[in-house]
């Protein structure tokens, strides 16, 4: 059978890439396989990602992913049988720079129930995404490999998602309810604190004065803690009410002895610092690990300078944690 031009499949083309610089996660989820393999390649040489990761990527894009304008484009499809692909062409204007730049994004389609569906995609838009750096792009895709795994060990390198506590105003508590009481109720915290990391499957690292540093083998656990926590500090019996901030970050990071080190635990702890009282903060990252469970409500998707570290930030408020997913 010969190949031949195909008017349907240069339309869905068009559409699949219009939703994709858009951002709107439904339209571009819509024409993707639901059989794997499904199979992203993108700019960075570390940026491959595959099967549901991938879909749920598209599903909630990042903020962080800026929409850009379409200018002039070309696109070319062709099919043989139940295959099809295709060549996109164009120069998009990025909406924050305002600077064009050329694109080129290549489709494999295959048909599934009578349908096309995307199977493979190779997208060499440069800089794609924007406040994402290289490093930051593999860190992510990292991340979406190491989720798929049962049971992730942090070794010498390895990820963890790392939550940081902080009491509010922990020096004005002290000199109104006096050292004994107060020492005896910090101490109180931080026991309990170790005990709900213990149970959600982490390691208390280290107390921090009046607060904490904990690490867990993934992003789930590490919310149910924090949650946990935040509920029972309020229940501590010190005179005036105690609050509590904190911040996780997910990520690549480095062990030494029983302690860890790396951008993923300054970040962590800079997020914990610019929580409001009585608050969860978390990074993007570990937001999109557990996106698709049910069992968690994020807000107040929120861009901001992080002291001590290059650029903006996008921190989500943890709303609500419920019961895990059945299976």
């Amino acid at each position: 059978m010969d190949s031949s031009y195909s008017p349907e499949l240069t339309a869905l083309t068009d559409r699949w890439v219009e939703a994709t610089l858009k951002n709107s996660g439904k339209n571009v989820t819509g024409l993707l396989t639901q059989l794997d393999p499904l199979i992203f390649c993108g700019p960075s040489v570390q940026e491959i990602w595959e099967g549901e990761d991938l879909r749920r990527s598209y599903e909630n894009p990042s903020k962080n992913m800026s929409s850009s304008r379409i200018l002039e484009t070309r696109t070319k499809a062709f099919c043989n049988g139940d295959t099809g692909w295709s060549l996109w062409e164009g120069d998009i204007q990025k909406s924050k720079s305002g600077d064009v730049q050329r694109a080129r994004i290549t489709l494999v389609f295959v048909i599934e129930g009578g349908i096309w569906r995307i199977q493979h995609i190779h997208s060499s838009i440069p800089d794609n995404d924007e406040g994402i750096d290289e490093d930051g792009l593999r860190e992510l895709t990292a991340l979406f490999q190491a989720r798929s795994k049962h049971n992730p060990v942090v070794g010498e390198t390895g990820i963890a998602a790392i939550m940081f506590t902080d009491v509010v105003d922990s020096s004005a508590l002290t000199v109104e309810v006096g050292d004994v009481k107060w020492t005896a109720a910090i101490s109180r915290h931080l026991l309990e604190t170790d005990g709900i990391v213990r149970r959600n499957g982490g390691q208390l690292v280290k107390s921090l004065g009046d607060g904490s540093m904990a690490s867990f083998q993934t992003a789930e656990s590490a919310l149910r803690a924090a949650q946990a926590i935040q509920a029972r500090v309020s229940s501590l019996n010190v005179g005036p009410s105690m609050s509590l901030r904190i911040g996780i970050r997910t990520g690549v990071v480095v062990e030494t002895g029983n302690d860890f080190f790396g951008t993923v635990v300054n970040k962590a702890a800079r997020i914990a610092a610019s929580a409001a009282p009585n608050e969860i903060r978390v990074s993007d990252a570990t937001r999109l690990l557990v996106n698709g469970m049910t069992s968690f409500r994020f807000s107040d998707p929120t861009e901001r300078e992080l002291k001590g570290i290059r650029g903006l930030h996008q921190t989500f408020r943890l709303d609500r944690v419920d019961p895990p997913d059945p299976e």
